[in-house]
């Protein structure tokens, strides 16, 4: 089966021989994580998704039908860290009803590149939400991939609703199955953003219509207001500036620490967009850090370069040293803590 999802990809798309290496490389990671039971169309889709963003696209590649293992689903272990430490909401909640099929929310988790949440859907067999739009108290548009929808909460709040973008946080998500039963279906939603998302006090969804393997099969509105605990807005990071030489072919880095991971942002100078890159973290202690293998999320959009790292604020490190790999050019940046 993995071979004819391959297979099935490269007539789909022309990939790059570096996304087809990107692709197998993901029966490595599988193996990897054996006792997981990590799901590998899930990987080929993760690796999808970067893939697009790295060619300058807008939208995102969506993975269905991955079946998690566990109620928190594939996440990175630096989330999953949190959430057992936690960096949860569990929300008391009745029941949305709509033509007889009812919605609620069991949890949510936000930080600033992380929106997770688990719906809970009763009446139907429901595989997706795809019309939904998620906004906060100051109708800053969270996600939204519908764009009538998009276009009428636009008009309605007197916002910018250019067709050739839609201005949202969000840049990717992934839709993860974690209950299917004949009359109950959970459904969680991992939301990523690289430009950060607002520290939202109130989040509102608004659920367009349901949808079972691609197809609608309900029509209707399921409103959901819900207002968040404090440490979901009243979140500090640690930011961090990068040093590099004069001739180094970045032109700067920095990272910032959040409650759930570590974010690295590296601006190559114009003219020196590579194919071919790789990242690792070494803290005070000459401790390791591989970029997060769980999303094999490291990417290049608009000459930026991404890397998510399970590195979190318990970790604390003061300095720490990028090791970037270009093109089989190794470069050292030093990552000194920003006084506050």
């Amino acid at each position: 089966m993995e071979k004819d999802i391959i297979n099935g990809i490269k007539k789909e798309i022309v990939a790059s021989a570096k996304f087809e290496e990107a692709i197998i490389s993901a029966l490595e990671i599988k193996n990897c994580y054996k006792k997981r039971k990590v799901n590998f169309i899930a990987l080929v889709a993760s690796l999808l998704l970067i893939f697009i963003l790295s060619q300058g696209g807008v939208y995102a590649y969506r993975y269905m039908k991955f079946h998690a293992n566990n109620q928190w689903g594939y996440i990175m272990p630096s989330l999953e860290e949190s959430i057992e430490g936690g960096y949860l909401y569990n929300v008391d909640m009745n029941y949305v009803y709509n033509n007889k099929v009812g919605i609620k929310i069991n949890y949510i988790i936000m930080s600033d590149y992380h929106l997770n949440v688990l719906f809970e859907i009763v009446g139907r067999q429901v595989t997706d939400l795809q019309d939904m739009l998620i906004y906060d108290e100051d109708y800053n548009i969270l996600f939204c991939y519908d764009i009538d929808i998009y276009q009428e909460f636009c008009k309605l709040h007197g916002k910018n609703n250019s067709m050739q973008q839609i201005e949202q946080y969000a840049n990717g998500y992934g839709i993860q199955i974690i209950e299917n039963e004949e009359n109950k279906i959970q459904i969680l939603y991992t939301i990523r953003s690289t430009s950060g998302f607002p520290k939202s006090k109130n989040l509102y969804f608004s659920c367009h219509n349901l949808y079972y393997e691609g197809l609608k099969i309900e029509s209707g509105t399921w409103n959901i207001a819900l207002e968040l605990p404090e440490k979901f807005y009243n979140r500090e990071n640690i930011q961090y500036k990068g040093t590099v030489t004069e001739n180094s072919i970045i032109e700067w880095g920095k990272a910032e620490i959040t409650d759930t991971d570590m974010l690295l942002k590296v601006k190559l100078k114009e003219g020196n967009r590579k194919s071919n890159i790789d990242i690792y973290i070494l803290d005070e202690q000459g401790k390791k850090y591989n970029y997060n293998q769980i999303e094999n999320s490291i990417y290049v959009y608009n000459n930026i370069v991404y890397a998510n790292f399970n590195i979190r604020k318990e970790d604390f490190p003061s300095t720490m040293i990028a090791v970037i790999s270009i093109d089989n050019e190794k470069i050292y940046m030093e990552l000194e803590k920003e006084q506050t």
